[in-house]
């Protein structure tokens, strides 16, 4: 339960872009099924967080990174490319991802995410996160975020 708390907080605090109530709330849902490590119920409720609003870059970043993770590689950056092109100014979301393509050996399209963000320039955040000896750590990024 201690670990739903800590994903609610990060979520309040580092979400700074419209998302639909009802989207939101399917993907805590989806959250929740994967802390009970029910991870058909996850993905279900996120892909109808997905149908629900196909705009929506939140649940397209998390049903995308989702098939990355099942190793359905095309399908999960058809999601992901919509929210890389979309205009996200979540620096949270812009983060994960550049971190995500930065491991995966995608470093152009990296910088590209990197440039999307002033706050991810400003702060110096993608170095920290982008060390090529060790995965994406949100401790670290947290840190860097408040300075």
């Amino acid at each position: 339960m201690i670990e739903i708390f800590k994903f609610e907080k990060v979520c309040k605090r580092y979400v700074n872009f419209s998302i639909d109530e009802e989207v939101e709330e399917l993907i805590r849902l989806a959250h929740i099924f994967q802390m009970k490590r029910q991870y058909e119920e996850h993905e279900n409720v996120l892909l109808k967080a997905v149908n629900l609003n196909k705009n929506d870059n939140y649940a397209q970043y998390f049903y995308g990174s989702l098939l990355l993770r099942k190793n359905k590689k095309e399908e999960g950056w058809k999601f992901l490319n919509k929210v890389v092109n979309s205009d996200i100014s979540d620096y949270f979301i812009l983060a994960q991802l550049s971190a995500m393509l930065f491991h995966r050996g995608n470093i152009e399209l990296s910088e590209k995410i990197i440039h999307k963000s002033i706050i991810l320039k400003e702060r110096g955040i993608i170095r920290k996160i982008l060390d090529v000896n060790s995965e994406f750590n949100p401790k670290i990024f947290e840190i860097s975020c408040n300075g």
